[in-house]
């Protein structure tokens, strides 16, 4: 594996906002005309102006999510969830578009189950539970993971 092929991971590298991250994902949708042909990385971060370290960590993650395909050394396909994600204007993305992929993603399957063993619980006992598991003490990374969720309504924001 190179380090364009990272292992998939429960949280987004260092340093990219969740606003970035679906730009990057709206990237890989325009350049693959709409999930038709293979992009390389190189080409996402030329649009996007993203370091190509945070774009190969991001697709990892994206990979994970269930977003993006990964296809050969440095190329990924945007699936159909991110494709329909994308096929309204920037800031008018409809999460809802991708809750079925995001309900089989390991990052949900960990949130499930901290929530099955606690009740519920509390918004930091989440954080710091993925945390753990991602091996990460970058709260702000486990934070932009679950925007994720709850924007796509598999998870509330809590009041703490």
């Amino acid at each position: 594996m190179t380090n364009d092929e990272a292992s998939p991971t429960l949280v987004p590298t260092s340093g990219v906002r969740f606003q970035d991250q679906i730009r990057v994902v709206r990237a890989y949708v325009v350049l693959s005309n709409n999930g038709n042909e293979p992009v390389h990385l190189k080409e996402v971060k030329g649009i996007t102006r993203l370091a190509r370290s945070q774009i190969s960590g991001l697709n990892s993650f994206m990979v994970m999510l269930g977003l993006l395909e990964h296809v050969s050394r440095g190329h990924y396909k945007p699936t159909t969830a991110s494709v329909n994600l994308c096929s309204s204007d920037p800031g008018e993305e409809d999460f809802g578009q991708i809750t079925t992929v995001l309900e089989r993603s390991a990052l949900f399957s960990f949130v499930e189950q901290y929530l099955r063993v606690h009740g519920g619980g509390s918004c930091q006992g989440l954080i710091e539970y993925i945390m753990e598991k991602a091996g990460t003490e970058e709260t702000y990374r486990v934070q932009s993971a679950v925007e994720w969720l709850i924007r796509s309504g598999l998870v509330e924001r809590g009041q703490d």
